[in-house]
């Protein structure tokens, strides 16, 4: 895939229709064995220096790890106390009367921004504007889309991922072509695995250009559209003096298992052959095929990764056991079983929360997922289905939310805290906030994780949880400086019950920092009483640079995929601290505020204290 990022020419990237690993393990056997490979993230490169360090000010220079001392005389600090020690206050506290910043550039930078004409915006609702791309060509596209780690684990960065590349803005110069950029486009949403999105958008492209038949392809081997990926396959099989060689020798692959799946064997074992001499390098594929055509030697060989066609080929020799697959499977491969209605339950069960977790599908066809699995089934894959039936079915607010509750730990614990608050949001929108009490924490969390701030701030007046009121606050960009200051007091408790664990301290000061919010003393002062966590991702040097860079010159489709770099595979909660600072204030400074929220709140809702009544 990787050909089309770095392609000579529009055409070169339809070589990858059906791209295949050569890496392989001896013994595989999709069928019977089960796969226990432990997927492991890419090791973070060394941290650079940072353009901005927010913890850094509690230290006089680099090598005096010292921290403040307290004020004098044992004097408690509260909030509105003044700043301790001798120091100037670190850059994320500002604006306190005791403590004035008497600097010449001491200017609040977001109201100069505010003095900045603001872009006129697209009106498709993407919130970009026209010149999104403004300061890239078509080839520096191609070269930040190779340096992605996609799909984005993070469910604010992808939404914003689909909304660039789906948006109607101006297309960028240097297209080699008219449909160059449409591809570069359509095998970014392939590779995150969207395959929705890339049906939308070959929807308005030109059905007789090859690079678009040829991504059709794609997206009806995903639908399981096989006599629409037959049809047009051979009708790029009659251009095949126009195509380069190694799409020729894929179409050979896609001829054998059109043939293969009419029954026709030899006619498999033919196309095999061709693709043979065309050097295709496609081991689950060839195999599959000499299979289908009686030529079978032995057991597969596992690749590294399962593609579409892959799977299609290996579905024509019988029932597929989904541990065998999903580990391996490409993104599009999870989201196409994932959405494939007649697929056995289990399989789409699997499919669906892996491609929740990879943001390839929504919380809402996740939760048509859960539902259509059997009733009374007793598969742990099914169970989640079961129950979320069970909520939706149960009469009584208390219990209800105590159910919620089992899953929401559960689904921290798998990694699908994100979309199953979506699927359970909905579930709470007829209970009265009132009725929530002693299940308040379950209930705010459910509905700030699926984005519902007016809703969860009700919850959180109602019940008196008041200390969620401060993390709400990060999502909003309406409440006043002075709202938000009054609602981290709610905090002040829970920081000297030690309620709030030193990485939590210090994420959100980064925030809070971040999003232009004063730092509370008391949260400066827990957080300083420990190290600056030196953990998470941190992206390779001088990516933090260029973004910063990019951000000054609101080029907001670079700011975009280098906030993309910078956050790395993990998403929020697992970025490095000066990572995730800078990306938030990255996207706030062109124009994206709502997406840089959205991203604060998901690097602390997984962390934030509950209050002990659920």
């Amino acid at each position: 895939m990787r050909r089309l990022w770095q392609s000579v020419a529009a055409l070169a990237l339809i070589a990858t229709i059906a791209g295949h690993s050569a890496e392989a393990q001896e013994g595989w056997n999709p069928f019977r064995e089960k796969d226990e490979a432990a997927r492991r993230f890419r090791k973070p490169s060394a941290p650079e220096q940072p353009p901005l360090a927010p913890m850094d000010g509690l230290f006089r220079n680099e090598g005096d790890r010292t921290a403040v001392s307290p004020q004098p005389n044992g004097a408690q600090v509260g909030f509105g106390a003044a700043y301790p020690g001798t120091e100037a206050p670190p850059p994320y506290v500002r604006n306190l009367p005791s403590a004035p910043d008497t600097s010449t550039q001491a200017l609040n930078t977001s109201k100069v921004e505010r003095l900045e004409l603001e872009p006129a915006l697209t009106s498709d609702g993407s919130g970009l504007p026209a010149d999104a791309w403004r300061g890239m060509d078509v080839r520096a596209v191609e070269e930040s889309f190779a340096s992605l780690s996609l799909p984005m684990r993070s469910p604010a960065v992808q939404a914003l991922w689909i909304r660039l590349l789906t948006a109607a803005v101006d297309a960028p110069a240097g297209g080699r072509t008219a449909s160059h950029f449409d591809a570069v486009r359509l095998e970014a949403l392939y590779r995150s695995g969207l395959l929705a999105e890339m049906d939308q958008r070959l929807n308005g492209t030109a059905q007789d250009d090859p690079v678009m038949q040829a991504f059709a392809i794609r997206r009806d081997l995903g639908f399981g559209n096989r006599e629409a990926v037959c049809r047009t396959a051979k009708r790029l099989m009659g251009r095949r003096s126009d195509l380069p060689k190694p799409l020729v020798g894929e179409l050979h692959l896609l001829t054998g298992y059109c043939a293969a799946a009419s029954g026709n064997a030899g006619g498999a074992g033919l196309a095999a052959d061709l693709a043979r001499e065309e050097a295709v390098n496609a081991p689950v594929a060839l195999a599959a095929l000499d299979a289908l055509a009686g030529n079978g030697k032995g057991p597969l060989t596992p690749p590294k990764q399962v593609n579409l066609l892959d799977f299609r080929l290996l579905e024509l020799l019988g029932p597929i056991e989904p541990g065998e697959i999903i580990d391996r499977a490409e993104p599009a491969l999870v989201a196409a079983l994932a959405m494939q209605e007649n697929a056995e339950p289990r399989l789409r069960i699997a499919a669906g929360e892996s491609a929740a977790r990879l943001n390839a599908i929504g919380a809402e066809q996740l939760s048509v997922i859960y539902r259509s699995a059997p009733a009374g089934a007793d598969e742990v894959e099914l169970r989640r289905g079961e129950l979320i039936r069970v909520i939706a079915a149960e009469p009584a607010t208390a219990r209800r939310l105590q159910l919620m509750k089992t899953v929401m730990d559960d689904a921290r614990r798998s990694g699908l805290l994100m979309p199953m608050a979506g699927v359970l949001a909905p579930l709470l929108a007829r209970t009265n906030a009132a009725d929530m009490q002693g299940h308040a924490d379950t209930a705010i969390e459910i509905v700030l994780a699926a984005g519902d701030t007016r809703r969860s701030r009700e919850i959180a007046l109602a019940t008196g949880a008041r200390h969620w009121l401060a993390l709400i606050d990060i999502a909003e960009a309406g409440p006043s400086q002075r709202q938000r200051e009054d609602n981290l007091q709610a905090l002040d408790d829970l920081v000297r019950r030690g309620r709030l664990p030193p990485e939590l301290l210090h994420r959100l000061a980064t925030v809070l920092d971040a999003t232009d919010v004063n730092v509370p003393l008391p949260l400066w002062e827990a957080a300083s009483r420990t190290a600056q966590p030196a953990g998470g991702y941190l992206p390779e040097t001088g990516v933090l640079a260029r973004l910063q860079e990019a951000a000054r010159k609101r080029e907001v489709a670079r700011t975009v995929l280098l906030a993309m770099q910078t956050l790395g595979s993990t998403g929020a909660d697992g970025a490095h601290m000066i990572a995730l600072g800078d990306a938030i204030r990255a996207l706030r400074r062109v124009g994206l505020d709502r997406d840089a929220r959205a991203l604060g709140v998901e690097a602390l809702i997984g962390r934030w204290p509950r209050g002990g009544a659920s």
